[in-house]
């Protein structure tokens, strides 16, 4: 989960305009795979070639901590034309690689990425990209595997879900807006959409939607120096903090329970409350979180 910044705005599509747009045309009328987007600013087309990477490409040496080594057909197939693959992960009967043309490291181990794409591999077949569109908000920076379908994040420090893709009938493509609920643990749980919200709203989501904060069983006002977040959260009713980093992009991690399930949310921000980054579910007790 995380993201060039000079350039954020150009997307796949500056590929398009300077001589491939004939060549997408052609694939489109030619797949018969349809690919559709209900997203504002991704665009999602049917697409059978994967031209040669930009030169802003070998960028990617400078961030590679943030890359996948390709073990799939596709995702070799892309870092082959020079692309730095940022994940691969299933879709359905297909097969998905993220992938960008611009990287930049940043503080904190983070990186910016840009110039990123989605390919939606059939075997060793190419057949539809994503991509964010000409003076598009958004970036693409990687993917992470849903239980039903993926979702796409940007390609900022600190990544942002951007949209899911879902496969319809077995076969056609569709990117879609965030779904207002994840399945987690074979459908055990539900998780709400709290992605960006600050903590005290997401929490009141979460509670709502049957998870229960965990009380952190440490004493935060015995060393007010080392858990001065903790404590200033713990006494606005936010018993669940773990931690904080402190640092960096000052991380800090929640954790909630449900049945035999437990789920860690993590968030990011200095000025007033923390916003909502990101979130794991873990479905086997025996791995859940032990507080010190």
């Amino acid at each position: 989960m995380i993201s060039c910044f000079s350039f954020r705005r150009i997307a796949f599509c500056a590929l398009l305009i300077n001589g491939f747009a004939s060549a997408v045309h052609a694939q489109q009328k030619a797949e018969v795979v349809l690919a559709k987007s209900d997203v504002a600013g991704i665009e999602f087309v049917a697409l059978g070639h994967l031209p040669k990477a930009p030169a802003s490409a070998t960028s990617q040496k400078d961030c590679d901590w943030m890359l996948a080594k390709p073990k799939t057909a596709g995702g070799q197939a892309v870092a082959a034309q020079g692309w730095g693959v940022t994940a691969e992960v299933p879709l359905g009967p297909y097969q998905a690689v993220s992938f960008a043309g611009q990287f930049e490291p940043s503080t904190s181990g983070s990186c910016q990425i840009d110039k990123g794409n989605v390919a939606i591999f059939s075997d060793r077949q190419l057949i539809a990209l994503a991509y964010a569109g000409k003076g598009a908000k958004q970036t693409i920076g990687s993917i992470a595997v849903l239980q039903e379908g993926l979702r796409i994040w940007d390609g900022d420090l600190v990544a942002a879900p951007v949209a899911d893709i879902h496969v319809l009938d077995g076969k056609s493509l569709e990117v879609v807006a965030i779904a207002a609920e994840d399945a987690v643990c074979q459908s055990a749980g539900k998780v709400p959409n709290v992605y960006g919200k600050p903590i005290d709203q997401a929490r009141q989501s979460l509670i709502s939607a049957g998870w229960a904060p965990l009380k952190n069983p440490k004493d935060l006002a015995a060393d007010e120096a080392q858990y001065g977040q903790e404590l200033e959260l713990s006494k606005q009713g936010i018993i669940e903090v773990d931690a904080c980093s402190g640092t960096g992009f000052n991380f800090c991690n929640f954790y909630y329970r449900k049945d035999a399930m437990e789920l860690s949310v993590t968030t990011a921000g200095e000025e007033g409350l923390p916003r909502v980054v990101g979130y794991g579910a873990q479905c086997d007790q025996a791995h859940w979180h032990q507080p010190d």
